[in-house]
């Protein structure tokens, strides 16, 4: 049979990923913190 094992659902390259054990999960994007708001001058 030519078709992979289903048991191995888990890829090779993050095995404590995946149980979250000795790794934390992959973050795919890091959060982007809001830029600051800019408040309008005072009236003068």
């Amino acid at each position: 049979s030519t078709k992979p094992a289903k048991t191995a659902k888990v890829p090779p390259a993050v095995p404590d990923a995946a149980d979250g054990s000795s790794a934390p999960p992959p973050v795919a994007e890091p959060p982007v913190a809001a830029p600051p708001k800019v408040e309008p001058p005072p009236a003068p």
